[in-house]
């Protein structure tokens, strides 16, 4: 068997057996059992299976990216009043950032301006993060000369300040 091969059965495979005796435990299917049942067949593409497969453990780019956007987002949200504002956050605030970080495409296929623009938004940094791990060695029409520790960086103090003024306004919301 291929050293791929074993990587691809592992990953298949949901992960080790302790997840699979805690979710039977708690009366729970496999994720991907899960997905079978709630669509179509064929119609679930499962993407980057094999990134971190060189790892142990967790994809920590992936929870860092996903932490970063929960902490600020639920800052947000505190502060609101009614969820009408949640709608132009998708409108104007997340749907920009999957067109304009690089989520679908290399930014390297925007015009110069707008890689500019993408270089500040934090979700290129999760996007580029993601990318330099799972495709190492990847030429920069895929990802960009920005080291690593920058998108490490950029996303780290997102999450903690997220979760600092989400703490804070969380607080005084709910004091009398």
């Amino acid at each position: 068997m291929t050293e791929i091969q074993a990587a691809l059965d592992a990953a298949l495979s949901g992960g080790p057996q302790r997840h699979h005796e805690k979710t039977a435990e708690q009366g729970k299917l496999p994720v991907r059992e899960r997905v079978e049942r709630l669509v179509d067949p064929g119609t679930f593409a499962e993407e980057a299976l094999l990134a971190n497969w060189q790892e142990e453990g967790l994809g920590a780019d992936g929870v860092l990216t996903g932490l970063a956007f929960q902490a600020t987002v639920t800052a947000f949200t505190v502060t609101r009043e009614n969820e009408m504002s949640l709608s132009t956050l998708f409108r104007f605030g997340i749907i920009p950032l999957f067109l304009f970080s690089g989520t679908f495409f290399p930014i390297s296929q925007l015009p110069d301006q707008l890689q500019l623009v993408a270089y500040f938004t934090p979700l290129f940094h999760g996007v580029e993060l993601v990318r330099k791990v799972a495709l190492p060695g990847a030429d920069t029409s895929i990802v960009t000369s920005l080291p690593a520790w920058v998108s490490v960086v950029y996303l780290v103090a997102m999450a903690a300040a997220g979760i600092v003024l989400g703490s804070r306004w969380l607080d005084r919301r709910l004091k009398p």
